[in-house]
């Protein structure tokens, strides 16, 4: 009974070490994929959030919407065809509702240059659109 618990350890520490040559050092480290972080994008450089304001917003409606996906430091892996009709998607979700007049998409161009809560006032000042709504992503 005792040899075939040794043998079953001995072939247990023999297999978890053939499994760790093969894989190789850093092998926990091939995660493979892109994303894009809202909370980088808006807050870049660690940059603290603005106080929040108590007062509720006020909006006159029918509101106009901007839409972005929020830019990606890492390789793209969504095609720029792939992100509008997923864009396009999302808008037209929305476009029936008395309380939107329009959708605009903002191209990634834009968004790569603006950068915190102030780039995207500008860009929503740049496109005339009260809201903006972005898109991020997380692919694995």
């Amino acid at each position: 009974m005792k040899s075939r618990i040794l043998i079953a350890a001995l072939f247990l520490a023999l297999l978890s070490g053939c499994a760790s040559f093969w894989h190789g050092a850093g092998y926990e480290k091939t995660r493979e994929g892109a994303s894009s972080s809202l909370v980088d994008f808006l807050y870049p450089k660690g940059e603290i959030p603005p106080a929040v304001d108590e007062r509720l917003p006020y909006l006159n409606l029918p509101i106009r919407v901007g839409i972005a996906f929020v830019p990606s430091p890492n390789r793209e892996d969504i095609s720029a065809a792939e992100k509008e009709e997923l864009m396009e998607t999302v808008a037209e979700a929305f476009r029936d509702r008395d309380y939107v007049q329009s959708i605009e998409a903002v191209p990634d161009t834009y968004m790569r240059s603006a950068k915190g809560v102030q780039g995207m006032r500008q860009v929503a000042a740049l496109y005339g659109v009260d809201i903006m709504a972005l898109v991020s992503y997380d692919q694995i």
